[in-house]
C-alpha cells in the first residue's frame, strides 16, 4: 500500500508541475585541428610547415612505409601542445607524451605486447613525482619518486614475479642507503 501511495504522489507531483522553459545555451562550434602530413621543419625547438614557413598549429602525422602511423603530434603556434603519440611499425601504440606550451608534462611507454613499460611526470621541465616501470608480464619492476628532477626517498626494485629484490634511499638525487 505504501508503494502505491508513493507512486500516486509522484504521479500527481509530476502531472501538476509547470513546465519551465529552458534558455537555449550559446552554441559552441569546435573547429577541428588541421592535420599536417607534409614536411615540417624544426628550428630552435619551433616547428614550421615547410611548404608555407608558418608556425604549425594542428596535428602533424608521420607514417611508416607500410602506411601505419609512426607519430601523431599536436602543436600550437609551433610548440608541442597536447598529446604526442608514437607507434610501433605494426600500428601498436609505443608511447604517449603530454605537452603544454612546448614543455613535457608526462610520458608513458608500452612494451611491444601492449603492457605498460613505464610512466613519469614532469614539472617545469624536470621529472617530478612517482616513476614506475613494469616487466613485460605487467609486474612492477621499479618504483621511485622524484623531486625537482632528482631522485628522492625510497626506490624499490622487483623481479618479474613481483617479489621485492632491493631497496635504496635517495636524498636530493644522492644515494644515502
Amino acid at each position: 500500500m505504501k508503494q502505491l501511495l508513493t507512486i500516486l504522489s509522484l504521479f500527481l507531483l509530476v502531472s501538476c508541475s509547470q513546465e519551465v522553459p529552458i534558455e537555449p545555451s550559446t552554441e559552441v562550434t569546435l573547429q577541428p585541428l588541421e592535420v599536417v602530413t607534409g614536411p615540417v621543419r624544426v628550428s630552435d625547438g619551433i616547428t614550421y610547415d615547410q611548404n608555407t614557413n608558418e608556425l604549425v598549429t594542428g596535428i602533424v602525422e608521420k607514417f611508416y612505409e607500410n602506411g601505419e602511423f609512426e607519430t601523431r603530434i599536436s602543436y600550437k603556434e609551433g610548440k608541442k601542445n597536447g598529446v604526442a603519440e608514437y607507434y610501433w611499425d605494426d600500428g601498436q601504440l609505443q608511447g604517449r607524451q603530454n605537452f603544454k606550451d612546448g614543455k613535457e608534462e608526462s610520458i608513458e611507454y608500452f612494451h611491444r605486447n601492449g603492457q605498460l613499460w613505464f610512466y613519469l611526470n614532469f614539472k617545469d621541465g624536470k621529472q617530478e613525482g612517482l616513476y614506475e616501470s613494469f616487466h613485460e608480464n605487467g609486474q612492477l619492476e621499479e618504483r621511485a619518486n622524484y623531486k625537482d628532477g632528482k631522485q628522492e626517498g625510497l626506490a624499490e626494485y622487483f623481479d618479474k614475479y613481483g617479489n621485492l629484490t632491493m631497496t635504496e634511499t635517495y636524498k636530493n638525487g644522492e644515494l644515502v642507503q
